[in-house]
């Protein structure tokens, strides 16, 4: 999903000072904002896409493997990103390719000011005080209504956040939620964990089961997950420390 810099609505109460930076290499359409234009951007999305093309050509299976798959020597870091965060959760490292994208782009560029990395609906963000996330989803009682508030953390680190939805946008799912949203402190995670969690609801029925399984297992492994949202049939599930506001 890529929409025009106006119509890019997720992030709500940024600071109008922020300057939009865009990146277009191949299927990746970035939106930046932060302080300054930075064109050094684009060589470091070209620089990771063609780390991931080129360690396909050596690994066949990693493109289209759906479960996870064990490091080897010598490959590229965001290919030891990907199979980190989808060891994580279950899934196969393509599923984490847009938010590391996003999380490596986020750490080469970070220098302690306010900075917006969006790719695809997955979201580095680093922003002083509140931050609030307008999730978009074409379900017919919450379509674009749905504020996620993510208290203020005293650790001052940037967040991670992803979206899967099975009626939005081109990403495989194997689940029925038009979104499930996750939030934590690194972007692979929050969308290996996004298509992990989605994948395992089907129905409204589903809700309380699955993030009741997640909930737990996230608490008994201590993985930096800071909360998700389920919608599916007009209906809403969360946990975790996060808000949710409706406008």
């Amino acid at each position: 999903m890529y929409l025009d810099y106006k119509r890019r609505f997720y992030v709500e109460n940024l600071h109008s000072e922020l300057k939009p930076t865009f990146v277009d290499v191949g299927e990746s359409k970035i939106l930046i904002l932060s302080n300054n234009i930075l064109p050094e951007a684009r060589d470091i999305v070209y620089n990771l896409r063609k780390d991931i093309i080129e360690h396909i050509e050596r690994e066949n299976f990693f493109r289209y493997s759906l479960i996870p798959i064990e490091n080897t020597l010598g490959e590229p870091y965001i290919v030891k990103v990907m199979k980190n965060y989808s060891k994580i959760m279950n899934v196969g490292p393509m599923a984490c390719v847009a938010g590391a994208i996003a999380q490596i782009l986020g750490e080469k560029l970070f220098k302690g000011d306010d900075l917006i990395i969006e790719n695809g609906g997955d979201i580095f963000i680093y922003k002083k005080g509140l931050v609030n996330i307008r999730v978009y989803t074409n379900d017919e009682v919450f379509k674009d209504k749905i504020i996620i508030t993510v208290d203020e953390r005293h650790d001052h680190k940037p967040l991670g956040i992803a979206t899967s939805s099975a009626t939005i946008g081109p990403s495989l799912s194997f689940g029925k939620t038009c979104a499930t949203l996750v939030v934590s402190n690194n972007c692979a995670l929050s969308d290996a964990a996004a298509t992990r969690i989605a994948n395992d609801i089907k129905t409204s029925h589903d809700l309380k089961r699955v993030l009741d399984k997640y909930k737990k297992m996230i608490y008994d492994f201590n993985i930096p997950i800071l909360g998700v949202v389920c919608v599916i049939d007009s209906n809403m599930a969360i946990f975790g420390k996060i808000k949710v506001s409706f406008g």
